[in-house]
């Protein structure tokens, strides 16, 4: 038996189990991202950030994304899923998909875009969506739509 399919098989029978990353830098990279918008972080001095990003078109929704997350830090994040796809010619996509934890507040689910071009060995945040009670609120690229927070 594999042991990935023995640990997969352990993860479902605890109740709060996080999914292991796939890919370290990606998953600090999304935390980071995160934690940058929750706290309104300058994003055009973090180069790990589209630039693209860091532009007034995107400042209602910063504002929108970062009032979503209460301040301090949540109580816990539990990373609920990821998926990476390598495209020739493109590079590599990556979501990955947290649940955001504040006491007894409804959690925030958020759903982090990078994008690792061609030949490159660094991700760059690409977009970020997130959601609470209402609908979801983005910020640059989107989720693939068959994706779910």
């Amino acid at each position: 038996m594999r042991p990935w399919f023995v640990a997969g098989l352990a993860c479902l029978s605890l109740t709060a189990c996080s999914l292991p990353s796939p890919d370290k830098d990606a998953d600090a990279l999304a935390q980071r991202f995160v934690g940058e918008i929750a706290s309104g972080a300058d994003l055009s001095k973090d180069a790990d950030v589209d630039p693209q990003l860091t532009g007034p078109q995107w400042v209602a929704q910063r504002a929108s994304l970062q009032a979503m997350f209460p301040q301090p830090k949540p109580d816990s994040v539990k990373s609920t899923g990821w998926s990476i796809n390598t495209k020739a010619g493109e590079g590599t996509r990556a979501e990955l998909r947290y649940s955001y934890v504040y006491g007894k507040q409804t959690p925030v689910a958020a759903t982090v875009v990078l994008r690792k071009p061609e030949g490159k060995t660094k991700w760059i945040a690409t977009g970020l969506q997130a959601h609470r009670d209402a609908g979801p609120v983005a910020l640059g690229e989107p989720p693939a739509p068959d994706s779910s927070n």
